[in-house]
């Protein structure tokens, strides 16, 4: 996870669990990666969808294997919550560790909402708990093929 300017950013493998379950949201950055999994990131001044047909723009970074969206977790929290339809609210507890649930929204009463799994370890800063529900619910998502 990384932070710049106080922004935190899915980490790589995050943003592949993304991009396979569907992410195309523009956004400033991106990861540009070679065959050994090593690359660069990138920033733009307008948002831009990395995941989408982008083989021309990134035609001068000659043997690059993948071109990934790089969005910020909040970013990442909200796309689930507003396209899949899938939250991840996270608490703090009384010994100031963090954890995260994660609910199905039922868009018609939101009493009803489902848990579909709750965080089985607790992490020391919010963004550490973040992220780990984010990909928790991305393998969620992958593995049911939504």
């Amino acid at each position: 996870m990384e932070a710049i300017n106080h922004e935190y950013y899915v980490s790589l493998e995050v943003a592949k669990q993304l991009k396979e379950a569907g992410f195309d949201w523009g956004v400033y950055d991106g990861y540009i990666m070679y065959g050994d999994d090593h690359g660069f990131t990138t920033k733009f001044q307008t948002p831009y969808n990395f995941n989408g047909d982008n083989k021309d723009l990134f035609a001068s970074y000659g043997g690059h294997k993948e071109v990934l969206s790089k969005p910020t977790l909040d970013v990442a929290q909200r796309w689930l919550r507003e396209v899949k339809n899938l939250s991840v609210d996270i608490s703090s507890t009384r010994f100031s560790v963090w954890e995260y649930i994660i609910r199905k929204i039922n868009q018609l009463n939101y009493n009803d909402d489902t848990i579909l799994s709750l965080t089985a370890c607790r992490f020391y800063t919010y963004e550490e708990a973040l992220e780990a529900g984010i990909k928790n619910v991305l393998e969620i998502i992958l593995e049911k093929g939504e």
